[in-house]
């Protein structure tokens, strides 16, 4: 079997750390949190802890070396028991017994607390309970004189979202028309101001956001009452008269949009800062232990500067160059990205609204039976606003003049979509870089970033759109090649290699010591950050990937030990190399796929036999089966010097 692993230092470092946090967390976190379960656990959480640990007892036994095995064990324990106590905390209330249900409800209380929950509008960023749990469980195993409902308090207090409102003055007007028998007047017009209190800005532990608020003119709406008076006069005859009196009122309102951004900057900041002090790792910690809970987090991914926009995914930044694949016009590419930039609506699904929408602005003429108009078919209110005279009740169709659907302060005023992407002063269904940003636009108002299935139904409500829409940004996706550009992986070497990732080697190609024995190393180690791009180190053909490894461990036999891994064919100079890319936590590329030089084919990982993010490349010629270092060539003689 072929090792692919970190070298003896990595490993020195992994065995050190293991020992000191050991030593530090043992004898804290584990007495006191092996004592609260012990107390606290109800017999379903402990027999679930049980089978864990016998679980991975046997596994580490299986994998480790004597010299790491303790550690391992002890760290495993703690980890068990970390989890174990949080998902005790997030049972129902019937299932917690005695001190725990109160702790959890004091808990509920200081999250209720903390929000002005009469303000709808508060509620949908309060603190998660499960959190709070979570972020206790590193904070408690610390040697801290706080008792547990301190401990909450603090982190409630820390962590509670910040609001900001602003006051916006607003006016009714209104008047009177009277009808009598003699015709009708009207009264004047009077203005009754009024004061509304509006959410401007929210900054809450997984994210930001910020309103738009914009005013229009709301419709004149009228009610109308009559009275009949009846006088008699001095003969004794009756005369009757109706008086009908019409009130008409409009008011001068606000329109506020919400602009939602997944960012994890203040729960980093809080949790590092005094009093927590939390280092990276006990971050992760915490995303581990609330995503037990089913909590929804991406912390891990945003350090990495990874898209959040789709549950992850790699982000397309300045710093790559996108080529489509066929059937994507590449004159469209600068469109599509510019509203990804924007808005966060990753390209391809731009691209996929466009294809399925027009087939890329071919069908003709671009006006559909219901109204919809342009390259990406808006109906008039949604690209005017709703509030547009006449919209309400409608499937969305308003009949306008052009002049007026393009009026950027028509837009403003109504609370449209309708966005002037090409700076010519007019909002245009008609311009392609004004439909696919206001799509883009659209996309982010409807919560792409959190939600991508429920924001493409808000476009066109059928889930068989929803389908269509993720088939083809699929498609679109996997067809494209990622260039990374600006030489930021270095120039070539002689023979036209680039550097594979940037990072610093770890292990080189040669004998080494591996867990206290002899190894041979047919390959580059390169250690770098938890998803930092990995390119193709020259043109090729892909001849075959495997994916669907988690996190490795040492020993881990999952994709040949290599986790995910991508492998490579290229002809240089008429010679056939092959190059395999292995421990990746994320493959962009699937088998047969031609690539270019500096194309993104996955991510950095530690998948497979590996316990730390590095990149494990090797070169080969001719290509040779998994398990053998026949014809295994030293990358340091063919590529060039790794960047750090």
């Amino acid at each position: 079997m072929n090792n692919h692993n970190d070298d003896k230092e990595q490993k020195s470092i992994v065995a050190e750390k293991l020992k000191q946090t050991a030593k530090k967390k043992a004898g804290k976190a584990g007495k006191k949190l092996l004592k609260k379960v012990a107390k606290q656990a109800v017999k379903a959480a402990a027999k679930a802890l049980l089978s864990a640990l016998k679980a991975g007892l046997a596994f580490l036994i299986g994998i480790a070396s004597p010299y790491l095995l303790i550690g391992l064990l002890i760290m495993f324990a703690i980890i068990v028991i970390y989890v174990a106590t949080t998902l005790i905390f997030s049972f129902g209330d019937e299932e917690l017994l005695g001190d725990s249900y109160k702790l959890k409800a004091y808990i509920e209380e200081k999250v209720y607390d903390s929000i002005d929950y009469n303000r709808l509008e508060q509620r949908d960023y309060m603190l998660p309970v499960e959190l709070v749990i979570s972020v206790m469980q590193i904070y408690e195993s610390e040697k801290r004189d706080a008792t547990s409902k301190e401990a909450v308090d603090v982190i409630v207090e820390k962590l509670k979202p910040e609001f900001t409102y602003e006051d916006r003055e607003g006016y009714i007007e209104s008047y009177t028309t009277t009808c009598d028998d003699d015709g009708c007047h009207d009264s004047g017009v009077t203005k009754t101001p009024y004061t509304v209190n509006m959410l401007t800005n929210v900054i809450a532990w997984n994210g930001n956001s910020t309103f738009n608020i914009e005013e229009y003119m709301g419709e004149w709406n009228s009610s109308t009452s009559s009275s009949t008076y009846t006088t008699t006069d001095k003969d004794g005859n009756k005369t009757s008269e109706t008086v009908t009196t019409t009130h008409h009122s409009r008011a001068l309102r606000f329109n506020q949009t919400p602009n939602y951004q997944e960012d994890y900057a203040y729960y980093e900041k809080v949790l590092m800062s005094d009093p927590f002090h939390y280092k990276r790792d006990d971050l992760i910690m915490v995303e581990a232990l609330y995503q037990a809970t089913g909590g929804h987090i991406n912390y891990s991914a945003w350090k990495n500067g990874m898209s959040l926009s789709n549950g992850g995914g790699y982000d397309i930044g300045g710093d790559v160059n996108v080529i489509p694949g066929a059937g994507v016009p590449a004159e469209y590419m600068q469109y599509y990205l510019a509203g990804q930039k924007r808005f966060g609506v990753d390209w391809y699904y731009l691209a996929a609204f466009h294809w399925v929408e027009t087939k890329f602005s071919t069908h003709q003429p671009m006006i559909s039976s219901a109204g919809a108009e342009g390259h990406m078919q808006f109906m008039p209110c949604s690209w005017m606003g709703w509030a547009y005279p006449g919209c309400m009740g409608t499937n969305g169709y308003v009949n306008a003049s052009t002049e007026t659907k393009e009026s950027v302060a028509v837009i403003k005023q109504y609370g449209g979509y309708g966005i002037d992407a090409d700076g010519d002063g007019k909002a245009s269904m008609w311009s392609l870089a004004d439909a696919i940003m206001t799509t883009a636009y659209y996309m982010n108002k409807n919560g792409f970033s959190t939600d991508v299935n429920k924001a493409i139904r808000a476009y066109n409500h059928s889930d068989s759109y929803v389908s269509l829409i993720n088939k083809k940004a699929k498609e679109f996706k996997e067809a494209a090649s990622i260039l990374e550009s600006g030489g930021s992986t270095g120039p070539p070497s002689e023979l036209g290699f680039i550097a594979p990732t940037r990072g610093r080697i770890t292990s080189s190609w040669g004998n080494r010591e591996l867990s206290g024995s002899p190894d041979f190393h047919a390959a580059l180690d390169i250690a770098n950050d938890l998803g930092t791009k990995v390119v193709a180190i020259a043109d090729g053909t892909v001849t075959s990937t495997h994916t669907g490894c988690g996190w490795g461990g040492l020993g881990n036999t999952c994709g040949y030990g290599w986790g995910n891994h991508v492998r490579i064919t290229h002809v240089i100079k008429g010679v056939t190399y092959e190059s395999i890319y292995g421990h990746l936590s994320q493959v962009n590329v699937g088998p047969n796929r031609t690539v270019k030089a500096g194309e993104v084919i996955g991510l950095m990982g530690s998948s497979g036999s590996s316990t730390n993010p590095h990149l494990h490349i090797e070169l080969h010629q001719p290509k040779r089966p998994p398990g053998s270092i026949a014809n295994a060539l030293n990358p340091l003689y063919y590529l060039p010097p790794i960047p750090k």
